[in-house]
């Protein structure tokens, strides 16, 4: 994203804690979109960009 200048920057919040599974190992993914838009300050920002757009 930030390449094609899609972004200006990417700054990592603090851990993710998740309940979302991986559906093959079982394994926690905090990486699963699910479990970004879960957490509020992740929902937040990316309903602020959508808003933005």
């Amino acid at each position: 994203m930030l390449n094609r200048n899609l972004i200006e920057s990417i700054d990592d919040q603090p851990l993710i804690q998740t309940f979302w599974k991986d559906s093959h190992t079982g394994r926690a993914n905090p990486h699963n979109l699910f479990a970004y838009l879960n957490h509020t300050k992740v929902a937040e920002h990316v309903a602020d960009w959508i808003l933005r757009s």
